[in-house]
């Protein structure tokens, strides 16, 4: 047990993650680093040069680099992770002799992987789950080395359940911060559906094509816009891809427009009239969480976070993975008057998701394992 001066000092996490972009994930661990210290953590950070390290180091957080750590699934992939856990491994040995946490946070699996042989025997060790694709070799390999799973959503937990026994698991929704746009405009004089989606195979755009044409029968007004970076090359073949398919609709561009160099996909989203999410293993949802904050009505396909953030919601519609049922989803939310009346809703719920109760809950979950490693000394 503590003493009262041993109480006073709080508790050290390094916050550990390896992606080679400033994503959703991202995003959302930034916001936890923005909130730790008002729940009377002390956060560190080791992260690869940019975005994250840069905001992380002007709030006075120390900050360390690694290696980005990204990697197929390949043999030269397995190559690379096996040089990116050599390397990075070094970095995270030297960051846990020097700050000596009393909690590693790693974001996601792809951090997890990274750490050295042994670490967990020398602090333990969160994972934070964003993912749902990962093959459940991956897990079982690290369902070994940690402490406890923080799963951003109930279908993320849903992968661990043959793995982990539940007390190990524990959901946590992403805190989203959204700022209003100051040039957002008004979307009452036009009928758009949007998607903000990256080009990866999951997201399914072709989807949102496909249920464009078809709402479009019946509401000839409604013109769609989807929003979405390209990281490789796989993404550059899905962008043509759907140009090809868009053409061969008859799709002008003025019908469907398609931007990827957008820095800041809430300005597309104020100026929408309904946000869509086609991906049925969809993590969580940001965008959907930023449209509700927004006063927007939401149209996902059922089957992953977005389950979570629009159950028994006014402002979102929960649907097949078909077009048609796309489709009439979206159709819904034709008139102003209907958008309208769910605004109120949308926000509300959108509260329910902020970075204070995302904090509010790790700072629980690390409660709990510094009270079981001080019971085990």
């Amino acid at each position: 047990m503590r003493s009262s001066q041993e109480e006073q000092v709080p508790p050290k996490i390094l916050y550990l993650d390896c992606a080679p972009f400033f994503g959703g994930g991202q995003r959302s661990f930034l916001a936890l680093l923005d909130s730790a210290r008002a729940q009377g953590l002390e956060p560190f950070l080791l992260a690869p040069s940019g975005m994250l390290s840069e905001e992380a180091r002007a709030q006075g957080i120390g900050v360390d680099s690694i290696r980005p750590g990204h990697w197929g699934k390949s043999v030269p992939g397995l190559a690379k992770w096996l040089f990116l856990r050599w390397v990075n491994g070094r970095c995270i040995q030297g960051a846990v002799s020097r700050w000596n946490p009393d909690i590693l946070h790693a974001n996601g699996l792809r951090a997890a992987l990274l750490l050295p042989r042994g670490i967990e025997s020398r602090v333990p060790v969160v994972l934070h789950d964003r993912d749902v694709h990962a093959p459940v070799r991956v897990r079982r390999m690290l369902s070994r080395r940690v402490s406890k799973v923080i799963a951003v959503s109930k279908c993320v937990a849903a992968r661990w359940e043959d793995i982990l026994p539940p007390e190990r698991v524990t959901v946590v929704p992403n805190g989203v911060s959204v700022r209003v746009p100051e040039s957002a405009e008004s979307a009452d004089d036009c009928f758009r559906a949007t998607l903000v989606a990256d080009f990866v195979v999951w997201k399914r755009h072709g989807l949102f094509v496909d249920a464009l044409v078809q709402a479009r029968r019946e509401a000839p007004e409604l013109v769609g816009l989807v929003v979405g970076r390209v990281h490789d090359r796989a993404g550059h073949r899905l962008l043509e891809r759907l140009r090809r398919q868009a053409c061969d609709l008859g799709l002008s561009e003025e019908v469907l427009r398609i931007v990827v160099d957008a820095s800041d996909a809430l300005p597309h989203i104020a100026r929408s009239s309904v946000l869509v999410s086609t991906s049925d293993q969809e993590p969580f949802g940001r965008t959907v969480v930023e449209a509700l904050a927004l006063g927007k009505p939401v149209v996902a396909v059922r089957g992953g976070g977005p389950d979570d953030i629009l159950s028994d919601c006014d402002a979102g519609v929960l649907t097949d993975a078909g077009a048609e049922s796309l489709a009439e989803a979206i159709l819904r939310w034709r008139t102003p008057e209907a958008r309208a009346a769910v605004a109120p809703a949308a926000r509300v719920r959108a509260g329910q998701f902020t970075p204070e109760c995302m904090a509010r809950d790790v700072a629980a979950l690390y409660d709990g394992i510094l009270a079981c490693s001080q019971g085990a000394r």
